[in-house]
């Protein structure tokens, strides 16, 4: 079996958070959207447009969780 790619490894991770932040398991989801966010790929040929995709939609989701749960300072620095 081929080695996943990045992006299907940030894709796969990004269903985890969704699935946990689903759960009402928000502590997880935000481990999991900042692991994706502060991932950096293997090789430089790895970012392509879809894994910066799957990268800017977590980032959006976990702006959406800190502007819930009223963690300013937390959006902020993200």
């Amino acid at each position: 079996m081929a080695e996943e790619t990045f992006t299907q490894q940030l894709t796969k991770k990004l269903a985890e958070a969704e699935a946990a932040k689903d759960n009402e398991q928000d502590g997880a989801a935000i481990k999991l959207y900042e692991q994706i966010i502060h991932e950096a790929a293997p090789q430089p040929d790895d970012l392509t447009e879809e894994a910066i995709k799957v990268k800017e939609e977590a980032t959006y989701k976990l702006a959406n969780i800190y502007k819930d749960k009223g963690l300013v300072d937390d959006l902020i620095e993200l």
